[in-house]
């Protein structure tokens, strides 16, 4: 009977190792799976990062550009504002040529394009 028992104990063990086997072979498996999926997941966040930092780049880039044409549109705001200025002045003396010599100004008037 003694000899029985023992049998039946190392098939128990035999049992147990084999059910330890079976579910450490599918834990590897799961286990490796997931590491497969990790490193896709890392290529997908290393290409999203070149990505940004392209973007980030373009944006530099881009805000040079603007300030640049910022810069070179106030110039061209005060340059306006200048030509105004002169515009209005050269008027204003053509008004007064006008009132002190109305021939004179109508000549200098078809000269200047008016």
């Amino acid at each position: 009977g003694r000899g029985g028992s023992t049998v039946g104990a190392m098939t128990e063990v035999a049992r147990i190792l084999q059910d330890w086997h079976t579910e450490a072979e599918s834990q590897a498996r799961t286990f490796y799976e997931q590491v497969e999926l990790m490193a896709e997941w890392d290529k997908v966040i290393f290409s999203n990062n070149e990505a940004i930092f392209g973007l980030q780049q373009q944006l530099s880039v881009m805000k040079r550009c603007q300030g640049d044409t910022s810069h070179r549109l106030d110039q061209l705001t005060r340059e306006q504002e200048e030509l105004d200025g002169l515009l209005q002045h050269l008027q204003q003396e053509l008004a007064r040529a006008a009132a002190a010599d109305p021939r004179a100004a109508a000549a200098v008037a078809g000269h200047s394009g008016y």
